[in-house]
């Protein structure tokens, strides 16, 4: 006879465990602590009860997730067997009737008859055969502290959950909201609430639990700071671009948070937009360490001072733009000057700082390429060239784009296909960051699809 095995915990997993045990003929005995206790996530006594969402998240064989479906169900999963029997419209999604769900899973377990169903708090592992702990994050204090002190190295369980709030349909305004698809997948199943650019914010306050003292204050600065003020009654949906980018911005500043990521915060707006846009960055930098997300090189130049180059996975370049420029061959200063050759040469050989020169004589003109090493030599050559009497007619430094760094430190690489190439901008504390992409964007998988 097949080893008896003991699982704890009665929702999905621990379901699903017992119900494929069971039908390979193995005993179990299925511990759930339910009704005997119950925790505040907790509504009802039956089995495989979902707490945070009716939703089991994709239902599409396109991803990974609604793939890892059908291959349960090719295996006789007892979850997704009862899922599929009391499914709900959701679109691409797969969302179930709770009740309906729950008691048809608690029926089959009871039904089955290798499965002895125990109740009650199970306050230890049992020391002896073969167990499964499938009690997720409303593990009871007692069992959890006996499974920490099995792992001393780490101290903590860490738990990965999400929590959705819950509304009554009763309590919405239909005149205002409206019926429709998810992600414009499927039917029209869901709600859509529309909410002023005001609401919206208040929200995503509550949400980030901000203590309910600093609200108001927290949402008139954070509207003054985000230039919010002239739409602040105005519905989101009816926004422009250019403001819909700064409402993004203003809830992702709400709180106060230390790091702040901003994925390509500037995209699709207007000229006058991007510079505002901008000059928003760099004050929050001022309070916030900025990680800023995109794929426009010239965008992150304007904004950032240090820069990481990842090619393929490995680390190319840790270094300012100047530093990148010297790897790159150095820095270069072009001047045109009025006079002779052997004049300018002889000016640059006592200048420090210039480390060679390329001179070309074309009439009463000599063009020089400057290569440049260790302290800036500008201001010497100035007043060199002033004292020895030689006008000059241009002098700038060669400055090297960030496109010219980025594919000069990449391009000598070996290609492998199908991974990306990633730039990343690095900075001190309350300064901004850049990651950016050098292939095309990607377009964002819907929460449905993850």
């Amino acid at each position: 006879m097949a080893e008896p095995v003991t699982i704890l915990g009665a929702g999905l997993a621990g379901c699903e465990a017992a119900w494929q045990l069971a039908n390979r003929g193995i005993p179990v005995t299925l511990w759930e602590m339910k009704p005997d206790k119950m925790t505040p996530a907790h509504h009802s006594p039956l089995l495989g009860e979902l707490v945070c969402s009716n939703s089991l998240r994709s239902d599409q064989l396109e991803n990974a997730v609604g793939l890892l479906k059908e291959e349960l169900r090719r295996l006789n999963s007892l979850i997704l067997r009862c899922a599929d029997t009391h499914r709900v419209a959701a679109g691409g999604a797969l969302a179930v009737d709770r009740m309906a769900f729950s008691q048809a899973i608690t029926e089959a377990i009871q039904g089955h008859p290798n499965i002895t169903l125990q109740s009650g708090e199970v306050k230890a592992l049992p020391e002896e055969g073969q167990v499964i702990v499938a009690t997720g994050p409303l593990t009871a204090d007692d069992l959890a502290q006996d499974i920490a002190r099995r792992f001393p190295a780490g101290g903590y369980l860490h738990f990965y959950d999400a929590a959705a709030p819950l509304v009554t349909f009763e309590s919405i305004d239909m005149d205002s909201a409206w019926f429709a698809s998810r992600y414009d997948k499927g039917t029209a199943d869901y709600i859509n609430c529309p909410l002023t650019q005001e609401e919206y914010l208040a929200f995503c306050a509550q949400l980030k639990k901000v203590p309910l003292e600093q609200q108001e204050h927290q949402l008139r600065e954070v509207i003054a700071m985000t230039q919010l003020e002239p739409v602040q009654s105005r519905l989101i949906g009816n926004l422009s671009k250019g403001y819909r980018q700064r409402v993004g911005l203003a809830q992702a500043i709400l709180g106060y948070p230390p790091i702040l990521i901003l994925d390509e915060p500037t995209v699709g707006l207007d000229p006058k937009q991007i510079i505002e846009v901008r000059s928003l960055i760099h004050n929050l930098a001022k309070e916030h360490t900025v990680i800023l997300s995109s794929h426009i090189l010239s965008e992150v130049q304007a904004v950032c001072d240090q820069i990481i180059i990842l090619h393929h996975g490995k680390l190319l370049a840790n270094d300012t733009p100047e530093g990148l420029e010297e790897q790159l061959g150095g820095r270069r200063l072009l001047l045109t000057a009025k006079g002779d050759k052997e004049q300018v040469e002889q000016i640059l050989s006592r200048t420090s700082g210039v480390q060679s020169a390329q001179l070309t004589q074309d009439g009463e003109l000599t063009h020089g390429t400057l290569q440049l090493e260790g302290e800036d030599p500008r201001e010497t050559l100035f007043f060199a060239f002033a004292q020895a009497g030689l006008p000059l007619l241009d002098f700038h430094l060669d400055e090297t784009s960030l496109e010219q760094i980025f594919l000069g430190l990449t391009q000598e690489q070996p290609p492998v296909p199908d991974k990306p190439s990633r730039l990343r901008w690095r900075r001190k504390a309350a300064e901004p960051v850049a990651v950016v992409s050098a292939d095309e964007a990607k377009e964002v998988p819907d929460e449905s699809d993850l």
